[in-house]
């Protein structure tokens, strides 16, 4: 399980601040109306989670899906956990630099 979905979602809540907004005050909106027409193919247990996350910020999102994909992933699935921890952190990291750009920031392209 790689959580290809999630990593979209945080991609697009970092490169547009509408869509974040909305992905943290009202996520069943940001999940239903997707994001440039685009749906994420979110699995039922990660559009469970989003829908109970009560974040602040995107870093604040970040951080509590990095730490649902760490207590429901069981070991076998350690290579796409170390996949999404990176990716967490990546967006910890440009949040806190500032380092925005648009459309996606190099850093994370190859995620999204």
């Amino acid at each position: 399980m790689n959580h290809k979905a999630l990593n979209q979602l945080l991609c697009a809540a970092l490169v547009n601040q509408d869509f974040c907004n909305t992905l943290i005050n009202n996520p069943s909106e940001a999940i239903t109306k997707g994001y440039l027409g685009n749906k994420f193919n979110l699995t039922l247990a990660e559009k469970d989670m989003l829908l109970r996350v009560d974040a602040v910020s995107l870093e604040d999102l970040a951080d509590q899906v990095y730490s649902w994909i760490s207590t429901n992933n069981s070991n076998q699935y350690l290579n796409s956990f170390e996949y999404v921890k990176f990716e967490a952190q990546s967006v910890s990291d440009i949040l806190t630099e500032k380092k925005i750009t648009s459309p996606i920031p190099k850093s994370l392209s190859y995620l999204c």
